[in-house]
């Protein structure tokens, strides 16, 4: 049937393989719970390496630059064993420094333009109940279904507010955490 032995071993390897990857599908389906713990447990054990590989990549560059420039005139054995360390803990705090300059001048645009979308959406919301409380349906298309909808609008702006500040507490959580364990690690 085959005239070639080289095509029937690519098709005997293709017909395996479907068959091996159609069984781990199967078996990872069937056992989703087990794959998710693995993951979860390789992500956990991921997490430091990646953590220190950020920290490496960040803090390479000005160690080089401060290592290059500190004793660079009559150096002695101390000071050239002092030289990594020091700059290693220079450039730590100038990371840390930048970051930390940078959030400041960050953080508060952004708390402003969150306080200004929300007061926006607030506003609309109370335009909203005092259109609701004004309109005549009669003059707009399809003003008799839109009259027979009834939307609690000031409940939805306290609903609105609710998921806002947990919204806030979440990212100041995790923020706080990353932190944390950014700082744990180093």
């Amino acid at each position: 049937m085959f005239e070639d032995i080289e095509t029937h071993k690519k098709l005997s390897k293709w017909i395996i393989g479907t068959f091996t990857a159609c069984i781990l599908i199967y078996l990872g389906i069937r056992h989703i719970s087990h794959v998710a713990d693995a993951v979860m447990w390789l992500k956990d054990l991921l997490n430091p390496l990646l953590i220190g590989l950020i920290l490496a990549l960040f803090l390479n560059v000005p160690l080089g630059v401060i290592e290059r420039h500190l004793f660079p005139k009559h150096p002695t054995s101390r000071k050239t064993k002092m030289r990594r360390p020091l700059a290693i803990l220079l450039s730590f705090i100038l990371v840390i420094g930048v970051f930390v300059g940078v959030a400041f001048l960050v953080i508060p645009e952004l708390i402003d333009a969150v306080s200004i979308v929300i007061s926006s959406l607030t506003n609309g919301l109370d335009q909203l109940v005092a259109f609701e409380s004004t309109a005549d349906y009669s003059k707009i298309p399809f003003g008799e279904q839109l009259s027979q909808i009834d939307i609690d609008f000031l409940e939805l702006k306290d609903n609105l507010n609710e998921w806002l500040n947990q919204l806030g507490t979440t990212i100041m959580d995790t923020a706080a955490s990353a932190f944390g364990s950014v700082v744990a690690t180093a």
